[in-house]
């Protein structure tokens, strides 16, 4: 068994204090948008495509997601990283906590707390369409080409499967949503 990674403490160069280095917190949101009252279509999941931008998983699908910032609550954090990779403002309050996933051995051992943003699937559709959901990350604070492309997917199995197996997505993003659409059928909520 491989020797677990020690926290570590640093000196600053520049005032000599002391920091303790240790996991990373982040967070990831799962855009979820609901059908109409009484229809009989699945709602919808928008992911994206990590773009050459990002630091690792160039290409694959994703929801989103990235770390918590200095001086900024893990609600606001969630919010933040909406806005720069879709362009949508959701207020922090509207986002709903889900679960945390702390995974060992991976490589980067974050921590991330996640959360839902449900709005209706045609408000989705039409800013999707009207250009207002777009790939403009840096204009909104975010890495420059972080996203490539965006897409709706029925939020279904069949819907997270379509894209195919775990390598074609990061940070295991296709077992969130399978966690969320199990969440959904389950409790008939978000």
């Amino acid at each position: 068994m491989e020797k677990a990674k020690e926290n570590f403490v640093i000196t600053s160069q520049e005032d000599g204090k002391k920091y303790w280095i240790s996991r990373s917190m982040a967070v990831a949101v799962v855009l979820y948008g609901f059908p109409a009252e009484g229809s009989n279509e699945p709602g919808v999941f928008l992911i994206h495509r990590r773009g050459k931008g990002c630091p690792d998983n160039i290409g694959k699908w994703s929801t989103n997601c990235g770390y918590i910032g200095w001086h900024e609550t893990v609600a606001q954090a969630a919010s933040r990283e909406l806005y720069e990779e879709t362009g949508l403002r959701i207020p922090d309050s509207h986002l709903k906590f889900i679960g945390y996933n702390d995974p060992i051995g991976d490589g980067k051992e974050n921590v991330t707390l996640r959360f839902i943003a449900s709005l209706p699937k045609s408000l989705l559709e039409n800013s999707l369409k009207s250009g207002k959901i777009n790939t403009n990350t840096k204009w909104r604070g975010g890495e420059d080409d972080e996203i490539s492309e965006f897409k709706l997917i029925p939020a279904t199995e069949e819907g997270v499967k379509e894209l195919g197996e775990s390598m074609y997505w990061a940070f295991n993003h296709d077992d969130l949503l399978k966690d969320v659409l199990k969440k959904i059928n389950e409790n008939h909520e978000y």
